[in-house]
């Protein structure tokens, strides 16, 4: 699991100014956010004295008070009391990162803060709070409050805990819809997040899927998409979550459309459905706006189209597998990679295929789906022979 680092805990402080409509951040917000850490050094030093951590953050919480609901300034300023605990807890760790221990002790050991203030009016021995804090040798791993999810969705233990990580700054997710349509197997969800103190923000597109699918995807992002589209289309905000310990990663992306919609449409199905001139115009619509970034580039270009969409063509064939000692009286066919039966009808639904020297290109073991293709290259040439087996 992830532990905590300064930055986690600045972001816990700013949502407690937050909540008590301070806007700014003092050694009281650091305090309270150090002690809602679960599993860390500040619960484990307080419950060895005998302290309630939930009652010293309510007590300091009614000490400092609450403010009107209006901000006065921009951002999250520090208090210079703050920023010289901040100092001398960097002194502390030396050239190693600032850790949750080093944050208590410099609170501990500047005296005179409101936490402190309130320790020593409810009979706390800070003296002996510190020594314990700077003598604590059993292990300890602080980690975030979790964010609650909000809706009906099925999420395992490794996409729940990716998808908590990109919200880490919110007070709680609501997740609208999961979107489907998409034929890269990914877990596509509408989400609205909404901050500590009650604001939503807008909705936007999490895709939670394989780490190095993830990874993939949002570098052929970086090099010929970012800047190619106008801003009218889904964009891809932050920066993958992708913990090194985890099968799993999330890309986040700004939300086109209905909060309504919940599968994507092609333009074969409004072609079908719709007047021509409709989708006359929808189609000129679309030269006009991608037509600049894409197809009127006045430059030689090779339009390499696996660079953005091979992760997201659907199979050229999907199988059922079938017991090996099937007796199949010398019927069906034997597929290898980029054969004419890719390209024409030369395999029916219901007949027995066996294939050979496809590579595995991935592996869905919670739908029990192997994707083969063509080769381990990500080249198109290997893609567009890709097949899909199921239910081994």
């Amino acid at each position: 699991m992830d532990t905590i680092g300064l930055q986690d805990i600045r972001d816990l402080a700013q949502q407690e100014s937050v909540r008590l409509h301070h806007y700014f951040i003092g050694v009281e917000h650091l305090f309270i956010a150090l002690t809602q850490l679960e599993g860390g050094l500040t619960l484990a030093v307080l419950t060895h004295h005998d302290l309630s951590p939930r009652f010293v953050r309510y007590s300091i919480r009614e000490s400092v008070g609450r403010y009107e609901d209006q901000r006065y300034w921009p951002g999250f300023p520090e208090t210079p009391r703050a920023l010289e605990v901040l100092a001398t807890a960097k002194r502390y760790a030396g050239i190693h990162p600032t850790t949750e221990r080093d944050l208590l002790l410099a609170i501990l050991d500047e005296g005179d803060s409101c936490p402190i203030r309130v320790l020593y009016e409810m009979g706390v021995n800070v003296t002996a709070l510190r020594h314990t804090a700077a003598n604590w040798t059993e292990p300890v791993m602080p980690q975030r409050p979790e964010v609650p999810i909000e809706g009906d969705i099925d999420l395992g233990p490794e996409q729940s805990r990716v998808f908590k990580m990109m919200f880490r700054q919110y007070g709680r997710v609501q997740v609208l819809h999961e979107l489907h349509g998409g034929f890269s197997g990914a877990q596509v969800l509408l989400v609205r997040p909404v901050r500590v103190d009650g604001t939503r923000d807008a909705p936007v597109v999490v895709k939670l899927d394989d780490r190095h699918s993830v990874l993939y995807e949002r570098r052929r992002y970086d090099l010929y998409v970012r800047g190619k589209l106008p801003i009218t289309t889904a964009q891809l905000v932050d920066q993958p979550v992708v913990p090194d310990d985890s099968w799993c990663g999330g890309l986040k992306y700004t939300f086109v459309g209905g909060l309504n919609d919940t599968e994507p449409v092609s333009l074969g199905e409004i072609a079908a459905k719709r007047d021509p001139q409709v989708v006359s115009d929808l189609l000129w619509s679309l030269f006009r706006d991608f037509g600049p970034g894409w197809w009127l580039q006045r430059k030689p270009y090779r339009f390499e189209g696996w660079r953005e969409y091979e992760h997201v063509l659907p199979p050229a064939l999907v199988l059922e597998a079938v017991l090996a000692d099937y007796d199949q009286h010398g019927m069906g066919h034997t597929l290898e990679p980029l054969g004419a039966w890719s390209r024409t009808n030369h395999v029916m639904p219901g007949e027995i295929v066996t294939l050979r020297k496809f590579v595995v290109q991935k592996i869905d073991a919670k739908r029990q789906v192997v994707s083969l293709a063509a080769g381990a290259q990500p080249e198109a040439i290997n893609r567009t022979g890709k097949v899909e087996v199921r239910g081994l």
